[in-house]
């Protein structure tokens, strides 16, 4: 602590707290309570007008707010967690917000006067995050637009009883918007996202998944008005249509993300149009389009060729066609789901598997054609693997172990009803994948207690293991994994 003392105040203000969480200056705070130079301790940490919190895993409570308040340390990046009665009754009458310029809350239902409250006082605020707060109402919408006018960044996922009343006073009160995220808001109507689009012309990303009632109206004057829009996320908008989409692919040629899952009348024209206009584009995300085929994914991999995410899932018509293509003209792709895919075979499969070598995510749920071929050429040539899913392939341990001895970082693997599984290639997973977090081995009959206790002992990162129809595993397997868990809320079922 005497070298840290002697660190000159500006140094260790500007340089070193930079680095450390709020945590840390707390647990360092606490640990020199009745010391002689605990007094020296607080003038360096005082009056700190910048510090971003690098723990952006953990929240802040009231108690943290009211320390930093005394000490005078001011965040320009902030999580608040609201949990109790006590923390509803919060009010913020002092300047611990002046410098934050993000905020995100996570809170259930009851808060919105604290919320209200801390808003207040945020003047340079610039973005916020409500996505945690489910019951967020139009009130407080309107309130934290009026005091917060320099809002950059809106996001009100999940908030379903958002109304076109806050919207508008969104466009009212913050011209300078260029991210809005709306995922879930199934009240919002075209009325006031056309209102946002002619008020917030500098609007780059658009998300309104979910939002039922957008039509082709709304893309037709996001895409008139917003002329430096580049990710538009429409899954779910079933209104949507060609008509909207060939006219935004005209107007947004610098689009480089678009979202249509489950938009059922979109069809190959409109993807077509899209591809050949804007050829920046980098995700295209086709999800239960059931009437894409080779066509249009084709001319999608020839225009877009610095492409590097797609998705296909359950585009019924897509064949081993689209996938060559994809491999040939898009080396770049990191991302690709083809579940249910059922017309593609393992030659395409290795062909986008020695093209495409950065490949991270890979889908292949429900494509019943695949076989060993396929996964040891994805484990072979792609080793930068995080995420793989094979549920209902004809794979078996062969092509596992290749995954376990080649992708040693692989995160999520999904092996459900691949009935020939067995506890070779769990074990084998288990010693050389410590990084893994998700595993899913539904119906997997021939895993047993072994594997599953060495998948606890090596890896303590799983926080989601299915073991659903593993008649081979019993209760006391389980009872042994929860404790070697260190307390993470893992997820399991035995049936």
């Amino acid at each position: 602590m005497d070298r840290l003392l002697s660190i000159p105040d500006d140094v260790f203000r500007y340089h070193i707290m930079q680095y450390l969480t709020i945590f840390d200056i707390a647990r360092m705070d606490n640990s020199i309570l009745n010391h002689e130079y605990r007094e020296s301790f607080l003038t360096k940490i005082m009056n700190v007008t910048y510090i971003e919190n690098y723990g952006r895993t953990q929240y802040l409570n009231v108690k943290q707010l009211k320390w930093m308040r005394l000490r005078q340390i001011y965040i320009t990046k902030m999580k608040i967690y609201l949990a109790s009665y006590y923390d509803s009754n919060y009010k913020s009458k002092y300047k611990e917000f002046k410098n934050t310029k993000y905020l995100k809350f996570h809170t259930n239902y009851g808060y919105e006067r604290t919320i209200l409250s801390i808003s207040l006082y945020c003047a340079r605020l610039e973005t916020i995050d409500l996505s945690c707060c489910p019951n967020i109402r139009d009130n407080t919408v309107l309130s934290i637009t009026k005091s917060c006018r320099l809002l950059q960044s809106m996001d009100l996922g999940g908030c379903s009883n958002v109304t076109d009343v806050g919207v508008l006073s969104i466009a009212k009160h913050c011209p300078s918007l260029h991210s809005l995220l709306m995922n879930g808001c199934y009240k919002v109507t075209d009325m006031s996202i056309c209102i946002i689009a002619m008020q917030c012309k500098r609007i780059q990303v658009l998300f309104l998944n979910g939002c039922l009632l957008i039509t082709d109206h709304t893309v037709r004057v996001v895409s008139s008005h917003c002329r430096h829009l580049n990710s538009l996320y429409l899954n779910g908008c079933n209104y949507v249509t060609d008509q909207s989409i060939i006219f935004l692919s005209n107007k947004c040629s610098g689009l480089t993300t678009l979202t249509l899952g489950c938009c059922s009348n979109i069809s190959d024209a409109c993807v077509m149009n899209v591809a050949n206009n804007c050829s920046l584009l980098l995700s295209l995300d086709l999800y239960r389009c059931h009437h894409i085929t080779d066509t249009a994914v084709t001319t999608v991999s020839m225009a877009c060729k610095s492409l590097k995410s797609i998705d296909l899932y359950r585009c019924i018509l897509v064949t081993d066609i689209s996938v060559v293509s994809l491999a040939k003209n898009c080396p770049g792709l990191i991302l690709i789901d083809l579940s249910f895919c059922r017309l593609v075979t393992d030659t395409s499969i290795v062909c986008l598997a020695r093209s495409c070598v950065n490949l991270s995510s890979v889908s292949l749920s429900g494509c019943m054609k695949l076989t060993d071929e396929s996964v040891t050429a994805l484990g072979t040539y792609c080793k930068e693997m995080r995420t793989i899913r094979l549920g209902c392939c004809n794979v078996t341990d062969a092509s596992i172990l290749v995954i376990a001895s080649n992708c040693p970082n692989i995160k999520s693997l999904n092996m459900n009803c691949c009935y020939a599984i067995t506890d070779q290639s769990l074990i084998a997973l288990a010693k050389a994948c410590n990084s893994l977090e998700m595993v899913h081995l539904n119906s997997c009959n021939n895993i047993t207690d072994a594997s599953v206790q060495l998948l606890s002992d090596l890896c303590k990162r799983i926080y989601s293991l299915d073991l659903r129809g593993c008649s081979l595993v019993d209760e006391r397997s389980l009872r042994v994994l929860f404790p070697k868990c260190n307390g993470i809320d893992l997820h399991w079922q035995l049936f």
